[in-house]
């Protein structure tokens, strides 16, 4: 009977070190498509004339099936987009008041790329505002009584009413 009950002790130690070299190897193997599926994209996004950083960015990337990943640049203009599944992308940088960076990339699997990127400031176009164009559209078109006039006469109103309100009379 001892000798049944090393034997089977013995048997038993085996087929978990079996399956315990098995488990090793299979996690071994499997290790490196796990942790290297996706790539990543990183760097800054500064002003280009003064170099400072620019909070908010949008940083946008497309593939040509149409999923998009995207963020944000955060104070010190520094954005990264982790976990971009390898392929050919559409990258769009804006901000407002900056020219548009647009640009055509290829992440492939593992790779970090680090692009910095420099917006340059859009040129101003005014319009100057008139009352003659402002008055001939939106909702107050055709009214004959401006909303400058109406907010004077509002004003004159409160300030000629000299009596104090009654929860503040005590």
């Amino acid at each position: 009977m001892i000798e049944n009950r090393c034997r089977w002790q013995t048997d038993r130690a085996r087929i978990v070190a079996a399956i315990t070299v098995m488990g090793v190897l299979v996690m071994t193997m499997m290790a490196p498509h796990a942790t290297a599926q996706t790539a990543a994209m990183r760097g800054f996004v500064v002003d280009d004339e003064g170099g400072e950083a620019l909070q908010g960015v949008n940083v946008i990337l497309q593939n040509a099936s149409g999923d998009v990943l995207g963020t944000a640049t955060d104070p010190e203009g520094f954005y990264i987009i982790p976990r971009i599944p390898p392929d050919r992308y559409f990258l769009q940088v804006s901000f407002i008041g900056f020219d548009t960076v647009r640009d055509t990339l290829e992440l492939i699997t593992g790779e970090t790329l680090t692009r910095n990127i420099r917006l340059r400031q859009t040129a101003e176009t005014t319009v100057p505002a008139t009352p003659t164009a402002l008055a001939s559209s939106g909702p107050l078109a055709g009214s004959t009584r401006s909303a400058s006039s109406t907010n004077a006469r509002r004003k004159t109103s409160y300030m000629s009413c000299r009596k104090p309100f009654p929860e503040f009379a005590r």
